[in-house]
């Protein structure tokens, strides 16, 4: 729209007016205005990026035409400060919803790169430098106003880490830009006092241990070493900071000893010592945080001429991770050998820094994966007042350390990058096995991470040309110690298996970084890596002998990489199990790791090998490792579809075509196909009593292998892949129905395709192997297990052939036959078999017809008809065992019958859904409705599951259909009669007992096929149809709700419930009281419980999907459009209903699902091409329903959005102002430690973060005053409400007083509560509600000295609060000025922006 609107304003204005370029730009103005409110909460990406491009084009088209213009240019200027104040500022209000966030600070940034650029793209003229200074002048200051800067504070406390990052570069970027142009920055930024309290607020969050105040705290620490003009104060603030965090950092570790030296003392002793870190614990990471954004700065290079300022920062950074250590880690340092090496001594001193004054400490003895949420704290109500106090102390230790160790990490790493010159060897290598110390001993994966990412940067910075040789010999050092601590027995008996993680990742740091071509560590470090994923050497050489290998290099490629005198496996006296997991573990890693690919891809076979082989360990742990690593080759080198199969249209379902193919595998990997087959035929090695551990995962390889008939197999290609059929066809007969069926997949993948030649991996020579392997013919007990995996590889050979009936064989089909029917319905087959056959046959019949050719057999026929009359004979014979009870103790006995009934439906659904087969379709319905009714529960469960799968497909070809309609009618007609008449049995047959799942496929069904009859025969009446009344069907879906406990919110069936009450709603409304006794209060009940269901069903905490059905069923019972006559006797409920579902509706407009949104709209707007418009949407709902209501009770409803939305706001307000008493008038910052309890460190999240309730507010207040305008009528109880309002407005405007008079005249942004996000909302609706009650009621008491009072008082105060107070001291009664003043003050509104286009 916005692309459009030059050449809309071209063509509407003419060919003569469009030559007036100044009236065009005033008129697009003017469009631009009008629309850009709309745009502000949208959430779609693409959509900002081209609008912020369209108005850079837009501006630059202004600019070039004042510069040809001969008035004094002004519509330039004038549009970016409209932009800014009336947009801006306006959409980016202190707690505005997230979309508006990143919408305004987009805006902001495009004017902001805008104002930075050349902007004049002709020719350069006295005028146009002239008119660029001009622009410079006005717009620059503009931009860096008090407004903008504090709107900017405010978006940095944001509750969306996005939009505080945003906020914090948009106000980097205007700094910088202010030093760029010479221009003045707000006064609260140059004043020493406005400048020394918003340190003391900044630090005083940068110390909270709630995550996001710590950040915000730390960007705003960070936009004050901005401010500072010099680089001799910049490097004193870095000095400062860095002195005063290592200070706090010192008072961690002294608390912390505290807290950790009392642990196994007694009761009272521990609850001093949790009081006492519970109220002295200070923390650091805010500060580090802050630290690192300036470090992050590249300008920070410049302002020192020495790294001493750079050593001091990572001695502090490392001194933070040993602090944090001593909480999170786990370790024992007087034991820890893993730096009994070259260069640990200093390393260990620097570990035992934190536990210097605490000798024989150990870690913090806590539950670690409590951090999450408060439900970890609280689930469990304390036993004392002490009890309560360690959980806190505990909970603020915890968050603190971790968070600690997070940014400790990211910072250190920031630091060595900016270091300049040379880093000294022992910084970088101090820094570096902390690091690894971290990695190794963490239990928390998002900290091992942090402390990864900063091991990799500090690695890569070692490999700069700026450094040593030794310097660059550090990485190999570190991959060193991490195979030392791995494979040192004494060391790894005392490891953690779960550090596996650590060591992991501090490899992939090492590998990541080598830049040296070709490569050297990676090699070194993995073959020594492959190594100890093995087992000991005498296992290892009787494995070669056996693969029939002359020596290890021809088995394995890694130990080429190891010199002549190297051992290539461990010595049977080095062996730990242990050391094999974490090195399995560390190879599954790499494996994964995508920059890693290709140099990995050499090491793929010996990986997979080493896998295999682990599975063959008598340890459980070395088993799972070698799964893991099994699985890590599976994903990244032969299927990456992780759902074992590429899906292709056609009959091909489950082919894998994007796997690499057997042949490409095992050219790659030539060692490898010796080795499987060996392992192969030793697990299926029949004479062996024992299990067959890796026979699943060699199987399973196979069957994940691209097929052979998928590529072109050139001759003797596949004479390996051959090799493998022999024993995979033994596998077929295995007792593990797992095996059975990856062995049957494995054979369709060792299938050379459908040619008739000679080939033994031929489809039809594999087909007679299976056929034969059948027991059905034969006098003696058969094998079911092979008959079983038989019938399955026949499946899948069949399944992924282009034509599978040309591979029936009276043999195959006589077999399909007796396995299908189950033995000939006389259960003489396993029902696994029965189940099989019968896709077989169904695989078979894939697209033929009743009168097609068929194929003779047994004096049956081989097609669609006959396969769904003896599944439904198999179906039946199911439900006789199951009522007998002879079917439970059977394997497969419940997937045969639901297999059945799958196929019975799946065949039936043609003839259901034609309206040319009326009487099949009546038969159907009747097969297909016992079914639904089976007293087998799993027969029950999966017809319901079959049919509901295309509902909404078949539905829409009957509703879009060209066959006759009143056909098309009578199949949607018979379909909604069976399926009402089965869910009706269902209830009534199971009651409480019903099963959630089979009742709400079954509703769905019935909701898709009444809504799609309705459409087609226009008739809202579906009573006319059944034998039930609407109001006994009403009364039925109201019973369901009480079934299994229903009466849930969150129940996964009240919303198709709720869909089904709103189909018999507009039938309730229009019918007459003449029948069943219904009475106006027998139909008021069921209205208003109706009703009562949406309410509830609409609130935040209920699941999207009720929430959907919620506005759905608004829009199908069609109750707002409803046209009663005044005689209906139900006229006044219904009024009264319609109301508040209306007002339910709106508020589905600002619903936090994007779908729900866009129903709701559909529901209020049925003509509405702009769905998805939520601010316009809103307002035509609320016109909507001030048009067609003006009664007392609309203004009663209105008044309740009002007072509803602002309740809280006494309570929200003095919990800011005692959060900002801490920092009011603090003058040492050594004081500002954010030590209060009161709060939790987990805050609950807003349920619906798109709901913007200040814009229902403004909208109700505009509503009433428009109400107002029209009539005066009063009532006592409406007064009272706003009187009420008024008194909360005075005491709210008595508590804004107090910061004020502590600050005194300082013009303070820190403890401005009127940019605040907390109370803004709120305090501005209270506001409007008073102006409200002195313009409507009369109700101005002393009110307007306070405000007036509050706004002379209040310094840098909010410009929309503002303006409120403003208003609200001369409001008065009736006043026309004051109706256009609070007009005003909706400024969310767009109506009132003093603009209005046709």
């Amino acid at each position: 729209a916005f692309q459009t609107m030059n050449p809309v304003v071209m063509s509407a204005l003419g060919n003569n007016l469009a030559k007036d370029s100044i009236k065009c730009i005033l008129l697009e103005i003017k469009l631009w205005k009008e629309a850009l409110p709309y745009s502000f909460n949208s959430s779609d990406k693409e959509h900002m990026l081209v609008l912020n491009d369209t108005l850079h084009t837009f501006l630059c088209r202004i600019l070039d035409i004042e510069a040809t213009c001969d008035s004094e240019p002004y519509i330039l200027k004038n549009f970016v400060n409209d932009l800014i104040n009336n947009f801006f500022l306006k959409q980016a209000y202190p707690g505005t919803i997230s979309e508006k966030e990143s919408c305004a600070l987009k805006l902001l940034e495009s004017i902001s790169m805008f104002a930075s650029q050349t902007r004049l793209r002709k020719k350069e003229t006295p005028k146009s430098r002239a008119i660029e200074k001009n622009w410079n002048s006005s717009i620059l200051q503009t931009l860096l106003s008090n407004n903008v800067f504090a709107t900017l504070l405010s978006l940095l406390h944001s509750m969306w880490d996005a939009a505080r990052e945003k906020a914090y570069n948009c106000t980097c970027q205007l700094i910088e830009l202010a030093r760029q142009e010479n221009m003045t920055l707000p006064h609260f930024f140059t004043s020493k006092d406005s400048y020394d309290a918003l340190r003391a607020r900044a630090t005083h969050l940068a110390s909270s241990p709630r995550q996001r105040e710590a950040d915000t705290g730390s960007k705003i620490i960070a936009i004050l070493y901005l401010l500072l003009a010099t680089h001799e104060e910049q490097l004193k603030y870095i000095k400062d900071l860095s002195q005063f965090t290592a200070v706090r950092l010192s008072q961690m570790a002294d608390f912390l000893g505290v807290a950790l030296n009392q642990e196994g003392s007694n009761h009272n002793t521990k609850r001093i010592a949790a009081e006492k870190s519970e109220n002295e614990l200070p923390l650091a990471h805010g500060l580090i945080q802050a630290l690192r954004y300036i470090i992050d700065d590249k300008k920070v290079i410049s302002i020192s001429k020495s790294s001493e300022i750079f050593t001091e920062l990572t001695d502090i950074f490392c001194q933070a991770i040993e602090v944090s250590l001593v909480v999170v880690a786990d370790i024992n340092v007087e034991t820890d050998q893993s730096f009994e090496q070259e260069d640990g001594e200093e390393i260990k001193q620097r570990w035992r820094l934190a536990r210097a004054k605490k000798t024989g400490s150990t870690p913090l003895n806590v539950n670690t994966g409590a951090l999450g949420a408060n439900a970890a704290f609280v689930s469990c109500k304390p036993i004392d007042e002490e009890e309560s106090v360690q959980r806190l102390s505990m909970q603020r230790i915890l968050v603190g350390s971790w968070l600690l160790i997070k940014e400790a990490c990211a910072a250190l790493s920031s630091v060595m990058i900016v270091f300049p010159g040379k880093i000294d060897y022992n910084i970088i290598s101090t820094a570096g096995d902390l690091l690894i110390s971290t990695l190794t001993t963490l239990k928390h994966q998002g900290a091992a991470y942090a402390a990864h990412k900063s091991l990799q940067k500090i690695s890569a910075r070692c490999y700069t040309k700026n450094e040593g040789n030794l310097t660059r010999s550090l990485p190999g050092k570190w991959a060193q110690r991490l195979i030392f601590e791995i494979s040192s027995p004494d060391v790894v008996r005392d490891s953690t298996l779960r550090r596996s993680t650590g060591y992991g990742l501090g490899t992939l740091s090492i590998l990541r970084t080598e830049e040296i071509s070709p490569r050297f560590l990676f090699p070194k470090l993995l073959s020594s890596i492959i190594k100890l994923s093995l087992p000991s050497t005498t296992v290892m050489m009787k494995y070669i002998q056996d693969w029939n290998f002359s020596s290890s290099r021809e088995a394995f490629n890694f130990v080429s990489n190891l010199s002549e005198e190297e051992n290539p496996f461990v010595r049977d006296e080095d062996y730990e199990w242990r050391t094999r997991i974490h090195a399995l573990n560390i190879l599954r890693l790499v494996i994964l790791d995508a920059p890693l690919a290709s140099e990995m891809r050499r090491y793929v076979g010996d990986s997979l090998i080493s896998a295999l082989i682990g599975y063959s360990d008598s340890s459980w742990a070395v088993r799972n490792s070698a799964t893991m690593a099994f699985a890590a080759v599976m994903l990244r080198v032969v299927d990456a579809d992780k759902n074992a199969g590429g899906k292709v249209k056609g009959r091909k379902p489950e082919v894998g075509v994007s796997a690499i193919t057997a042949t490409e595998i095992f050219r790659s990997y030539p060692p490898l196909a010796s080795v499987l087959l060996w392992l192969l035929r030793e697990e299926t090695d029949i004479s062996r009593n024992m299990l067959h551990p890796s026979l699943f995962p060699l199987l399973l390889l196979l069957s994940r292998l691209q097929p052979l008939s998928l590529s072109r197999i050139d001759p003797g290609a596949d004479d390996i892949s051959n090799m493998f059929i022999e024993p995979v066809m033994l596998c077929l007969g295995h007792v593990h129905q797992k095996v059975r069926i990856a062995s049957a997949r494995a054979i369709s993948v060792l299938c050379s395709g459908d040619t008739e030649g000679e080939r033994d991996s031929s489809r039809r020579n594999l087909i007679k192997k299976c056929t034969k392997l059948l027991s059905f013919r034969r006098m003696t007990q058969g094998n079911h297990n092979l008959d079983h995996g038989a019938l399955l590889a026949l499946k899948y050979l069949l399944l992924t052939c282009s034509s599978p009936s040309m591979y029936l064989s009276e043999n195959l089909m006589s077999a399909i036959e007796y396995y299908g029917s189950w033995g000939h319905f006389k259960g003489m087959t396993p029902p696994s078999c029965a189940s099989t056959a019968l896709h077989i046959w169904q695989i078979m019949t894939k697209g033929s017809k009743i009168d097609a050719e068929v194929l003779p057999m047994n004096n049956s026929t081989f097609n669609l008809a006959s396969l769904k009359a003896v599944a439904h004979k198999v179906v039946q014979y199911v439900e006789l065992c199951n009522e007998k009870n002879g079917g439970e103790s059977l394997i497969g006995f419940a997937a045969l019958g639901s297999n059945a009934a799958k196929i019975v439906v799946e065949a039936s659904y043609p003839f259901i859904f034609n309206p040319l087969e009326e009487t099949s379709r009546r038969q159907d319905l009747e097969i297909v409705e016992k079914l639904f009714c089976s007293s087998s529960y799993d027969v029950m469960l999966q017809s319901v599951k079959s049919f509901k799968k295309n509902i909404c497909e078949s539905v829409d070809s009957m509703i879009d259909g060209i066959s006759p309609i009143q056909g098309r009618m009578d199949v949607l007609q018979c379909i909604y009669q069976t399926l009402i008449s089965s869910l009706f049995y269902i209830l009534e047959r199971d009651g409480s007992s019903v099963h959630p799942p089979t009742q709400r496929r079954l509703s769905r069904c019935i909701i898709e096929t009444a809504v799609g009859y309705r459409r087609l025969s226009g008739n809202t009446s579906l009573s006319q149809i059944t034998k039930y009344t609407s109001n006994q069907t009403f009364q039925r879906y109201v019973n369901m709700l009480s079934l299994g406990k229903e009466t849930n919110i969150m129940s996964s069936n009240i919303g198709n419930t709720l869909e089904l009450m709103s189909l018999t709603i507009t039938e309730l409304c229009i019918t007459n009281v003449s029948h069943d006794n219904y009475t106006v209060d027998h139909f008021e009940r069921d209205l208003l419980h109706f009703v009562d269901l949406i309410k509830r069903s609409t609130s935040p905490e209920s699941n999207w999907k009720i929430r959907y059905s919620a506005a759905s069923s608004i829009k199908e019972s069609g109750l707002l459009r409803m046209q009663v006559d005044d005689s209906n006797p139900f006229l006044p409920t219904i009024q009264r209903c319609k109301m508040k579902v209306y007002f339910q509706l709106v508020q589905l407009l600002q619903d936090a699902d994007e779908d729900v949104r866009k129903i709701a709209a559909v529901a209020l707007l049925p003509t509405s091409h702009n769905v998805a418009a939520s601010l316009r949407n809103l307002q035509i709902g609320y016109d909507e329903i001030c048009n067609k209501y003006s009664s007392v009770d609309l203004f009663n409803m209105l008044s309740e959005q009002v007072i509803g939305q602002c309740q809280g706001v006494e309570i929200n307000l003095e919990e800011l102002i005692n959060e900002l008493r801490f920092t009011v008038g603090v003058s040492d910052l050594s004081d500002t430690k954010n030590l209060s309890s009161e709060r939790k460190i987990f805050e609950e999240e807003d349920l619906n973060a798109f709901e913007e309730s200040l814009l229902i507010v403004q909208l109700s207040i505009h509503k009433l005053t428009q109400i107002s305008k029209a009539q005066k009528d009063q009532s006592q109880e409406q007064i009272q409400v706003f009187q009420n309002l008024v008194v909360t407005c005075r005491k709210v405007l008595q508590q804004m007083k107090e910061i004020p008079d502590k600050i005194g005249s300082v013009l303070d942004i820190a403890h401005n509560v009127t940019w605040s996000g907390k109370v803004f909302a709120k305090l501005y609706g209270v506001l409007l509600g008073s102006i409200f009650a002195a313009y409507h009621f009369g109700i101005e008491d002393d009110i307007a000295e306070e405000a007036k009072r509050t706004y002379t008082e209040y310094n840098c105060i909010h410009p929309c609060i503002a303006e409120a107070l403003k208003t609200l001291s001369f409001a008065k009664y009736g006043d026309d000025a004051t109706y256009k003043s609070l007009l005003k003050c909706c400024f969310l509104i767009p109506s009132y922006y003093g603009i209005r286009i046709n």
